[in-house]
C-alpha cells in the first residue's frame, strides 16, 4: 500500500486528499455565504420597494379623498363670487383652497392644464400654464384648450361655429395629475363642429359607391 502524500504548513500536516476535501467544503460554505448575502440584499431592496409602494398608495388614497373637498371649496368660491356682502367669506374659502392646493403641490399633485396645444381663449402657451399650475395658480383649468383623452373626459358636446372642433368650452370638474400620472381626468364640455343643414339633409354624400344598396 502506498502512503498518501502529505501537505504541511506551519507544523500542521495532512494528506493532500484531506486538504482537497477541506478546500471543497470551504468553497461550498463560501458559496452558501455569497448566496445568503445576495438573498439578503434582494430582500432589502424588495422591502424598500414594497414600503415605497405602500406609502405611495396610501398618499394617493388620501389625496383622492381630499379632492371632493377641494372641489367644494372651488365651487363655493365661484358661486359666491358675485355677492358683495360675502367678501370675507369668499376670501376665507379662497384662502382655504389655496392652502390645501399648496399641500397637494408639495406631494406632487397639480391641476391638469393644457396638453399640448395653445389656449384659444387666452393665447397663453402650455408651458406658461403648466408653470402657473406648479405655483398653485388654479384659475385657468382646461377651458379653451383642445380635448385630449389622456387627460380629459368629455361629458357633453356643444355644436358651434365659434370654436374649432374638440375645443374645450367648459370645465365641469377639475382634473389632477400626481407626478407623471393622471390621478383624476378633467370632466369637460367640448365643441362639436356644426353640420350645415344642406349637408345634413343630403344623404348622397354619405353613400358608399361599393355598397350595392347605396347605388340608385
Amino acid at each position: 500500500m502506498t502512503k498518501d502524500k502529505e501537505y504541511s504548513s506551519d507544523g500542521f500536516c495532512i494528506t493532500y486528499a484531506e486538504f482537497d476535501e477541506l478546500k471543497r467544503r470551504a468553497d461550498e460554505h463560501l458559496d452558501k455565504l455569497r448566496r445568503a448575502q445576495a438573498d439578503f440584499v434582494n430582500y432589502q431592496e424588495r422591502t424598500k420597494r414594497e414600503k415605497e409602494s405602500l406609502t405611495k398608495f396610501a398618499v394617493e388614497g388620501l389625496i383622492s379623498e381630499l379632492l371632493p373637498f377641494l372641489d367644494a371649496l372651488h365651487k363655493s368660491a365661484e358661486t359666491l363670487s358675485n355677492a358683495k356682502e360675502n367678501v370675507n367669506i369668499i376670501n376665507g374659502i379662497k384662502l382655504a383652497e389655496k392652502e390645501l392646493m399648496k399641500t397637494l403641490l408639495r406631494n406632487g399633485v397639480k391641476p391638469i392644464e393644457v396638453h399640448p396645444v395653445r389656449n384659444f381663449s387666452s393665447g397663453t402657451s402650455n408651458t406658461d400654464l403648466d408653470k402657473k399650475s406648479t405655483r398653485g395658480d388654479i384659475s385657468n383649468g382646461a377651458k379653451g384648450v383642445m380635448f385630449n383623452p389622456l387627460y380629459h373626459e368629455a361629458v357633453a358636446e356643444v355644436e358651434t361655429d365659434d370654436h374649432p372642433d374638440k375645443t374645450i368650452l367648459e370645465e365641469i370638474r377639475r382634473g389632477y395629475m400626481i407626478r407623471d400620472r393622471v390621478l383624476r381626468p378633467s370632466q369637460v364640455k367640448v365643441a362639436k363642429k356644426r353640420i350645415p343643414k344642406s349637408e345634413a339633409l343630403n344623404p348622397k354624400q354619405y353613400q358608399n359607391p361599393n355598397d350595392p344598396k347605396d347605388i340608385i
